[in-house]
């Protein structure tokens, strides 16, 4: 004769312990995805301000052909074709020929870089254009940090 066997009562608290794991790992999403608005709107990487951050230590005008964000596996950005150029002057003649072009500037950080103050970069690496004064060899990582 066959028995029976009734399954196991569900007791209170493992529907209230449930619940408190659904309510924390939304949590968890909801700070996450407010972290990753916040690191959206805050992108220090962007085709402006790396123009700007150029033209500053450099004291020369930037202009960059292309330009990409990267997110993984390190954010940065790429930028192609960055030309530096000297001022013009008010009295003196127009901008001049490039001070000099780099085919490829990859810049990349770390995420936790980004939230530090001032933020770290990981490395700067520029890659010289070719036909320039450099050799295709000189590919060289500027910075490491």
């Amino acid at each position: 004769m066959p028995i029976a066997v009734a399954p196991p009562a569900t007791t209170a608290s493992t529907k209230t312990s449930g619940k408190y794991v659904r309510w924390g790992l939304l949590g968890i999403v909801a700070l996450a995805g407010i972290l990753l608005g916040l690191l959206a709107a805050n992108w220090p990487f962007t085709r402006q301000a790396i123009i700007e951050r150029l033209e500053q230590v450099s004291s020369t005008r930037v202009e960059i052909r292309g330009f990409q964000k990267t997110f993984f596996p390190y954010p940065g950005c790429i930028a192609e074709e960055v030309t530096f150029r000297s001022i013009a002057s008010a009295n003196g003649p127009k901008a001049q020929d490039p001070v000099i072009t780099i085919r490829r500037l990859t810049i990349e950080s770390t995420f936790f870089g980004l939230l530090s103050k001032p933020g770290r970069i990981k490395s700067i690496v520029a890659d010289p254009w070719q036909g320039s004064a450099w050799s295709a060899q000189d590919s060289t990582q500027i910075l490491q940090i």
